[in-house]
């Protein structure tokens, strides 16, 4: 079964547990006056109907206790001029496939050529969702630099030949260095990609950022997880954000009306 469809079963059962003791606290708490036992039945069915009508919305919006941890681990491999990405999981079997969704090239961080991309797996050049057991590791074909493209690059026009290539359907993508007058100019440089692991059953997904560089013709990378900001945090930066905005025309509108009165005083 999906977890899709799993989290949708436990909600419901969630919903139909706060339902019935919604009604024992509502039938618990209507008579009057009630003994002390009574009154002590009431409060034991609020805090359960309570409880178990958060669990309802924890468990589909994931949070707390209902959070799930991190079932995928992504390694990083380099073998020679190849870089690949190995994918293990650590949860019941589920399909996942793997996308590029952003890149950029400091030093100015602008937008770097295409944005968007599938990554190829490695055993069979496809972009597919493919079905992972637990403990299981599968391979992705991630990039693949080319020393000899770069060599040819120094000081010329760009001849036509990526420095770097990522494998993709229906075609690879292809990433130049820029202002390339010597070969240690290489070494300055780096590409920062955004790599997302989506799985295929539930729809959830985990993102991590690599850095990538090149020194002496050699690849070096940094891989970081990336946290997604949970609901609490969202919902106080957001509250945070717009009252910091408010509280900047507020103050801008004092300053206005201060330079008028100061301007009306001298006139």
């Amino acid at each position: 079964m999906p977890e899709s469809t799993r989290r949708a079963a436990r909600a419901a059962m969630w919903a139909v547990l706060a339902g019935i003791f919604g009604g024992a606290a509502v039938a618990s708490w209507y008579p009057t006056p009630r003994p002390e036992s009574r009154t002590w039945f009431a409060l034991a069915f609020t805090v359960l109907a309570a409880a178990t009508a958060f669990l309802c919305l924890a468990d589909p919006l994931r949070w707390w206790p209902c959070r799930r941890c991190r079932r995928v681990d992504l390694v990083l491999e380099v073998v020679g001029n190849y870089l690949r990405l190995n994918l293990s999981h650590r949860g019941p079997a589920a399909e996942y496939f793997g996308q590029v969704t952003s890149l950029c090239q400091p030093p100015n961080g602008r937008p770097k050529g295409r944005q968007h991309w599938p990554i190829s797996w490695l055993d069979d050049h496809t972009a597919e969702p493919k079905r992972i057991l637990s403990g299981q590791t599968r391979t992705l074909d991630f990039a693949i630099f080319d020393p000899a493209a770069v060599e040819a690059s120094i000081g010329t026009i760009q001849n036509g030949s990526y420095h770097w290539r990522f494998p993709s359907v229906p075609e690879p993508i292809g990433i130049n260095y820029y202002n390339l007058l010597k070969l240690t100019d290489v070494d300055d440089q780096e590409l920062i990609l955004t790599v997302r692991i989506m799985n295929a059953d539930s729809g959830s997904y985990y993102d991590w950022q690599i850095a990538l560089k090149v020194k002496g013709s050699q690849i070096v990378c940094e891989l970081v997880a990336i946290k997604r900001p949970r609901f609490v945090r969202k919902l106080l930066l957001r509250i945070l954000g717009a009252t910091s905005s408010r509280v900047l025309v507020a103050s801008e509108d004092a300053l206005m009306v201060g330079v008028r009165s100061g301007c009306s005083e001298g006139t």
